[in-house]
């Protein structure tokens, strides 16, 4: 599995590495952070990459919407990163099913793309869609699946890499 630059998860900038003196990743505007992880491999093999070294969940909507293709995947980890203040004082504008139960989600202020968060089996969930009015599509709840379970045989439709993630190397 060959890794581009890693960037903050939050707002995609470079993060710098750790040093002397600091043992994280640090992001300028976010602090500490758990830097994101592209991929470069769209492919069966790199998934497989990332599936060997997940310890979260790898969630992917299954079956995949209409027209759908897998266009990139990336890897971030922390304990637990905190969807902000306030959340979720409020009701939730979404829900996504995994496992026969629902879960909700609450929109989260990201520019140019729709961002929901939620907790689901002890994990925060982040979805990012784009573009921005793309979050239409979680009006009904949309199945996830975790591609970590065994015996899943699944014919992904990969497509061309999206310019959407960080790392785009072209």
């Amino acid at each position: 599995m060959v890794e581009t630059d890693l960037t903050c998860p939050r707002c995609g900038d470079s993060v710098a590495a750790p040093s002397v003196w600091s043992s994280s990743w640090r992001c300028a505007k976010h602090g500490d952070v758990h830097p994101l992880r592209q991929v470069r491999s769209l492919s069966p093999e790199g998934l497989a990459g990332l599936l060997r070294n997940a310890v979260v969940p790898v969630m992917l909507p299954w079956p995949l919407p209409g027209g759908w293709l897998l266009t990139g995947f990336a890897a971030a980890g922390d304990d637990g990163f905190d969807p902000g203040a306030g959340f979720p004082d409020r009701s939730p504008h979404a829900q996504v099913e995994f496992g026969n139960h629902e879960f909700p989600l609450w929109h989260v202020d990201a520019p140019a793309r729709a961002a929901f968060a939620g907790e689901v089996m002890g994990t925060w969930l982040w979805i990012l869609l784009w573009p921005d009015t793309a979050g239409t599509l979680l009006v009904e709840p949309m199945r996830l699946l975790d591609l970590r379970d065994p015996g899943q045989e699944l014919d992904l439709p990969f497509g061309a890499r999206s310019p959407r993630l960080p790392g785009e190397t072209g």
